[in-house]
């Protein structure tokens, strides 16, 4: 019986996963193929369940996505009523939430709503809203999130904007069972923030209820970083201390097994319901419900079988979850608990209970690193031993945070006393954590392994469990050395590729530069980072990037000039990644807005070197990196720094490319005036292809055959400016936007050039 529902389960993900590649007719010819391969063959029995649900899989994916809208209707403005499913998320001024709509078009049947004012709506509320139709971006970088695909695997196609607060009425208040659990998660996260201070407040809150609004960035990416970040997706490790206290309980109140059973599966659909259900808890209520029926009927607990057959509930449900981190992620997890640890246990030589407390955070770890680094670009060994330290005292702050959320409503100074040794735990929690990711080899960012590279680590732990079952030292010995080689692979430095060509990286940084230049040696610097006052650019884009290449290390960071969109990127990036020296130009080296990363190269003992006409920056032997433009004693008209933009060209063999900062007219002009330039293969189109950088002089002496302008989609600017393109047409020089195709990526060898975009719209 066991074997049926995994069977059935790995079935329907393996259907969903070649519904991917699939049409309706060639599932048709699939399914032919395969019901006759079943009765020629012979294939036994107990295999048959794990082929219709293989079948079912393919048919729940291409059910899925067939949802298409019958014409395609961004842009348009709709008004629609819905009920708020999931907590609504307030950042700043933008408050977001999920509403459920009553329609017949698949497509619009839950809508991610944005609004760019707070707004105080509840979940559970029933609303009217009037808004544009919005469509996510496609992720403009390598290794970018996909935002679009996240929505999908929820059900959502679109997102409404609304913009005016009267564009949002709420008609009814939610009136049912829910609204009381909404008063009660309220009143204990309102004693929670009351009681505690606001980190430790932040930390429980989101250890509790999965609310990650409270914690600081900072420290969730440390907790990411040392491997125990789980703590923050509430999912079987919260159920099981949930399960924990009602059983206490249960015991001390002497209840019978069937008012256990029934106290125990009560408690955790409430608290489902209070967290709004996601895929990690759905997997541990079901697992857990099934156990306690299998404990307290006395029958075999079968926790296979109950980790197969929540998969299968989820899976039917939303066939897309498959792809999700968190259900890829808690499903591994999982197994590596429930099968991994005891099977290695039970062959152990040693037992107890320091073999058990290293055992069982090694086994969940060997489940989930490859996707670690499939999805985080991260190789953390120090997690074994931060889980080691972390999770009891984790479960102590959990159980406490239970007791004091449910006597916040009736006894609230008792549970103020109980949250005192909850945040005293949360406080030693804080301490291990940034103690322990200081240690050198903590963490390691890795480039994201190829699908291929995952599945051949996977065979290999298969190897070696068939390898135990069978005592077979060669296959032990081969599945050893596969899951070696992969991890070599993974640590590999990010220069070791490609050697001997050259590479320039335009990022799709929004309105703003950001490039990455790997030389033909391996080195790699970077040429701005983009910048917004509005969003972290540094922090969601550049550095998503260099992690997903595995870019540990950069040789020289460059800056133009001082303003926020090429700068403000830089900042973040020079904190996280180990940077050898930084560039700056001479003539602007001593202007305010350097403050904070001088104060970063100073806490970081990072030389700062000042550039200006005429000098060489030696990078790599095989390359030139001229600084053409600004001399320091450069003096423009315009004030605003625009024209004393460092401007560079960097030369391999055949091949150049001149980057151009934000320089205008005016020092395009002087700086032709003062050497000889060109002809090039390729330019940066100066200042995101502004009207300033209008300048036909300049393009006839270069003679590009590529212009790369990188600006921002939809800007408010109007970049790039129509004359701009027209000269460019001019002079026939292909032009390549990051706005439009995304990340531009120029590679070379110094005599054949290939160029790579992320996506084209135009």
């Amino acid at each position: 019986m066991m074997m049926f529902w995994v069977l059935a389960f790995l079935g329907l993900a393996v259907g969903i996963c070649l519904g991917q590649v699939l049409s309706w007719t060639a599932f048709w010819i699939i399914t032919v193929i395969i019901l006759l391969s079943v009765v020629i063959f012979k294939i036994p029995r107990k295999y048959f369940i794990g082929i219709i649900f293989l079948l079912l899989g393919m048919v729940l994916y291409l059910y899925v996505a067939d949802i298409c809208p019958e014409k395609e209707i961004r842009g348009q403005s709709i008004q629609v009523q819905g009920k708020i499913c999931g907590y609504p998320v307030m950042e700043k001024e933008k408050t977001s939430f999920v509403v459920a709509v009553h329609t017949e078009k698949r497509y619009l049947q839950k809508i991610r709503v944005s609004c760019y004012f707070p707004c105080t709506v509840c979940r559970g509320d029933i609303v009217e809203l009037r808004g544009e139709v919005k469509k996510p971006r496609p992720p403009g970088n390598p290794g970018a999130f996909d935002y679009l695909a996240y929505l999908q695997q929820q059900g959502i196609y679109y997102q409404l904007v609304i913009k005016n607060s009267t564009n949002i009425i709420v008609l009814q208040h939610e009136e049912g069972p829910l609204k009381y659990l909404l008063a009660f998660r309220a009143k204990g996260e309102e004693l929670v923030k009351k009681t505690l201070p606001q980190e430790e407040a932040g930390i429980l809150l989101g250890m509790l209820l999965g609310n990650r609004a409270e914690i600081d960035p900072q420290q969730y990416d440390a907790f990411q970083e040392v491997g125990i970040v789980h703590l923050f997706a509430v999912s079987g490790l919260h159920v099981g201390f949930l399960l924990l206290l009602i059983t206490w309980i249960g015991s001390l109140l002497q209840m019978s097994p069937r008012g256990r059973f029934f106290a125990g599966v009560t408690i955790m659909v409430l608290y489902g319901s209070i967290v709004a259900w996601p895929v990690s808890i759905i997997r541990a209520v079901i697992m857990a419900s099934l156990g306690l029926l299998a404990y307290y009927s006395g029958r075999e607990k079968g926790v296979l079988n109950a980790w197969a057959l929540s998969g299968i509930v989820i899976l039917s449900m939303n066939p897309l979850a498959l792809f999700s981190v968190s259900f890829q992620l808690s499903f591994l997890a999982t197994w590596g608990l429930i099968y991994l640890f005891p099977f290695v246990r039970k062959r152990l030589p040693w037992k107890g209970t320091v073999v058990d407390l290293i055992l069982v955070p090694l086994c969940a770890e060997v489940a989930v690193l490859p996707l670690v680094a499939f999805h985080f670009n991260l190789f953390t060994p120090i997690s074994i031993i931060s889980n080691i330290l972390v999770s009891y005292l984790a479960g102590g702050s959990v159980i406490l945070g239970f007791l004091a959320l449910v006597l916040a409503v009736v006894l609230p100074p008792l549970a103020s006393i109980l949250l005192y040794p909850a945040g005293f735990f949360i406080e030693i929690i804080v301490s291990i954590v940034n103690l322990l990711k200081e240690l050198p080899g903590a963490y390691i960012w890795v480039a994201t392994p190829h699908i291929a590279l995952v599945a051949m680590y996977f065979t290999g732990i298969f190897l070696v469990l068939v390898a135990i079952i069978r005592e077979s030292m060669r296959l032990a010995v081969s599945g050893v050395t596969i899951v070696l080689v992969f991890i070599v692979i993974l640590l590999l430095p990010a220069g070791i590729y490609h050697r001997g060509w050259m590479e320039v990286t335009f990022l799709d940084v929004g309105q703003g530069d950001g490039i990455v230049i790997k030389t033909p040696e391996g080195k790699f610097l970077m040429v701005d980072g983009g910048g917004s006052p509005f969003y972290d650019v540094g922090t969601n884009t550049v550095l998503p990037y260099l992690h997903h290449r595995g870019i540990r290390n950069l040789a020289m960071m460059i800056n133009t000039h001082p303003d926020e969109d090429h700068i403000g990127g830089l900042e973040p990036v020079a904190r996280a990644v180990k940077v050898q020296y930084i560039g700056l130009p001479a003539a602007l080296q001593n202007e305010p807005a350097y403050e904070t990363l001088m104060e970063i190269a100073e806490a970081k003992a990072i030389p700062v070197i000042g550039f200006s006409r005429g000098q060489q920056i030696p990078i790599d032997d095989e390359i030139t990196i001229k600084v053409l433009h600004p001399a320091k004693e450069d003096h423009y008209q315009n004030p605003s720094g625009n024209n004393q933009s460092l401007v560079l060209e960097i030369i391999y063999k055949g091949f150049s490319i001149v980057l151009t900062g934000d320089i205008e007219e005016e020092g395009m002009l002087k700086m032709l005036s003062q050497q000889p330039i060109g002809p090039v293969t390729v330019v940066k189109v100066p200042h995101h292809g502004s009207h300033s950088s209008v300048c036909p002089p300049f393009y006839d002496k270069l003679q590009p055959y590529y212009g790369v302008i990188s600006v921002g989609f939809n800007n408010r600017f109007g970049h790039p400016h129509p004359e701009v393109l027209s000269v460019l047409e001019d002079h026939h020089i292909q032009i390549l936007r990051t706005d439009l195709d995304g990340a531009v990526t120029i590679q070379t060898n110094g005599s054949r050039m290939q160029i790579e975009t992320v996506h084209n719209e135009q």
